[in-house]
């Protein structure tokens, strides 16, 4: 890793963590203080929770990022476009959330705001590519119109998103780390520096919002966050003498879900007769909830569509625009029949999703002997077990220096967010934390030079022992629920494969360091789902597990600066 790189990450680590600091002191400030005015989300008919909830949320998020922003970023016209920009769709969610603005007002203050940043130096949409195969589509004079509806667009479809507990932020959050990529990838250094801004106060977010959630972001949150996705889509897809732009299709392929779930309640509203913005329950997540999912199933869903829409729109940068178009409004208008097919037919998704066991009679009193004496000497395998995965922290020889910087960072990150107090809600949370921390281990062994012998096949022996030993409770044990990935658990397992998928590419790294990345991921699966059976919901087990992998991660970047 050369110098400008290690500056561009010692750079982009102090915005991320300077935004996550403050959202981690804001959000719980801006809980105390709806409920100290009265500014609850109360339920009704069309809306999932069951008691009221403080909706303020969102005003820590707007406050830890704008901080941030004007903190680390030299003020220019982009930064002035979007910080003015901001302001205007603060006040108007938060007006909104006080006293319940009509649409019109609320479009109106939507409009101004992407009018403010285009106008202002953020960008505007001069073309659309080549999306019918009959040539680039130029919008011309049309330029400033069609990207201030587009943006409008984009805001409100992350306003209508937001549904259930994490649904927003977390689809928020998947789309900021793709237009991160895309930025970092053409050095696009605003929207890249942003991108992270705003997902490191979202993550403060979701550590409250995650379900079960307790608090809201309301519109005040959820409008900013759409300005922000739609304020990088413009940026990154605006001709600039800074950077190479994208084609305005890519970003729109990664918000694509959101955007399509808008055109279609909408348009379904319409068509019986309603006002676009007529509230009701055919929203995605309402239909699948429909279809016998669970809440926390929907979310962890719709992350997965989001994922996989993003790493399209990743992959298909390069390929003739017409294609990447017609291969997403395919897969959507694939997903969207499914769902009416499944809806016609009465099926329920959530019977899908159940994990049976079936075990034959005469070996079922076998099966419970072993599992109840695995209980039993959990106790002692785990030490044990730690004790195995650690010692090359010791016995090894220190990570690069630059790996050494990111230890540090990442203990820091699990510190802030790792649930102390143990709650059980708080689990997923946890186990999440616990999959990053294992696979940056098991990665610092892999980066020692010289790596002996037995450190080779020391990943490969700890993952085996831990798939052997999770083989029983997956065959016969009754721990399906504990096993499936919640929202944001799966949200911090699946970033982590971005470090092989994506963020290695963008280093540098060759495809055999690529391959190797990608096989400490998978190492680091059974690793933690081995974790997740130890500790349960033991919160003494809990507080010495992460503690452990603090200390590790620790000595690991104190050794690497000191070798």
């Amino acid at each position: 890793m050369n110098n400008t790189i290690l500056t561009d990450l010692s750079f982009y680590l102090i915005v991320f963590f300077t935004a996550l600091l403050c959202s981690l002191v804001l959000i719980p400030f801006s809980r105390k203080l709806a409920l100290a005015t009265g500014l609850l989300d109360h339920p009704d008919r069309r809306k999932v929770h069951r008691s009221a909830m403080p909706r303020l949320g969102g005003l820590g998020i707007a406050g830890a990022v704008l901080f941030s922003v004007a903190l680390c970023i030299k003020l220019s016209p982009m930064v002035t476009a979007y910080l003015l920009g901001a302001a205007i769709v603060i006040f108007t969610g938060l007006l909104d959330d006080i006293v319940s603005i009509p649409p019109p007002l609320k479009f109106l203050g939507q409009t101004l705001a992407a009018l403010v940043f285009a106008s202002e130096g953020g960008g505007e949409l001069t073309a659309l590519g080549n999306l019918m195969g009959l040539g680039d589509i130029q919008l011309g004079p049309l330029s400033l119109v069609f990207t201030v509806l587009a943006m409008v667009g984009v805001m409100n479809a992350v306003n209508l998103s937001d549904g259930l507990d994490g649904l927003a932020g977390g689809i928020s959050a998947i789309a900021l780390v793709f237009f991160g990529m895309l930025a970092y990838a053409h050095q696009a250094w605003f929207s890249t520096a942003v991108a992270l801004a705003v997902l490191g106060a979202l993550l403060g977010f979701l550590r409250y919002n995650s379900y079960p959630a307790r608090l809201f972001m309301g519109d005040t949150g959820s409008l900013f966050l759409g300005f922000t996705l739609a304020a990088l889509a413009v940026r990154l897809a605006t001709v600039s003498a800074e950077f190479t732009p994208v084609s305005a299709i890519v970003p729109a392929v990664i918000l694509s879900l959101p955007i399509m779930d808008t055109l279609w309640v909408m348009g379904n509203r319409l068509r019986q007769g309603k006002k676009p913005f007529h509230p009701d329950k055919t929203h995605l997540h309402h239909r699948l909830l429909h279809l016998g999912m669970r809440h926390g199933e929907v979310v962890p869903v719709i992350y997965g569509l989001m994922f996989f829409l993003g790493g399209l729109a990743w992959f298909g940068k390069e390929w003739p625009e017409r294609w990447l178009f017609a291969l997403a409004l395919l897969l959507l208008s694939s997903l969207y029949a499914g769902i009416s097919w499944a809806e016609r037919q009465r099926l329920n998704l959530g019977r899908l999703l159940t994990i049976r066991h079936n075990s034959p009679a005469g070996n079922l009193r076998l099966n419970i002997r072993l599992l109840q004496a695995m209980e039993r000497s959990s106790r002692i395998v785990l030490p044990l077990f730690l004790c195995f995965f650690f010692s090359p922290v010791l016995l090894a020889s220190p990570p690069p220096p630059p790996f050494g910087f990111l230890s540090f960072a990442l203990a820091l990150f699990i510190i802030l967010l790792f649930p102390w107090q143990g709650n059980r809600k708080e689990m997923p949370l946890a186990h999440g934390l616990f999959f990053i921390a294992t696979f940056t281990m098991l990665l610092s062994f892999w980066t020692s030079q010289p790596q002996p012998f037995w450190l080779v096949l020391h990943g490969s022996a700890v993952s085996i022992f831990a798939l052997l030993w999770i083989a029983p409770y997956l065959m016969w044990g009754q721990h399906g629920k504990l096993l499936l990935p919640r929202s944001f658990e799966l949200m911090l397992t699946v970033l982590t494969f971005f470090v092989p998928l994506f963020v290695a590419p963008a280093l540098g790294a060759t495809k055999g360091q690529q391959i190797q990345l990608a096989l400490i991921w998978l190492q680091a699966v059974p690793i933690t789902i081995l974790v997740k059976l130890m500790v349960k919901r033991h919160a003494r087990r809990n507080q010495m597990l992460v503690s452990s992998f603090i200390a590790g991660l620790s000595v690991l970047g104190l050794l690497s600066f000191l070798n």
